[in-house]
């Protein structure tokens, strides 16, 4: 997983990175990351967990497991969603 992750890093374009993920993924892997994207997106704007789970067709569980994630000391996530919420990102 090292080596996936170093090698879509050195990628500079989002496009370019898509079109690795939906080669390398199947159609439902690819819905399954961007819900779960998405979920995060959600957490970090505030929305209920219930109200993400309905939306999202996620299950309570899978809703707060992203939010222990966000809410871990040093988490990458929260680090990465930091800098995707900010107008300039």
């Amino acid at each position: 997983m090292g080596r996936l992750a170093t090698a879509l890093a050195k990628q500079a374009l989002p496009a370019e990175i898509l079109r690795i993920l939906t080669e390398l993924l199947s159609p439902a892997e690819l819905l399954g990351i961007s819900r779960r994207w998405r979920l995060l997106e959600f957490l970090a704007s505030g929305l209920p967990q219930r109200e993400i789970a309905a939306l999202l067709h996620l299950s309570l569980g899978t809703v707060s497991r992203g939010s222990r994630e966000l809410q871990q000391p040093g988490s990458a996530l929260k680090s990465l969603m930091d800098r995707t919420q900010k107008p300039d990102a």
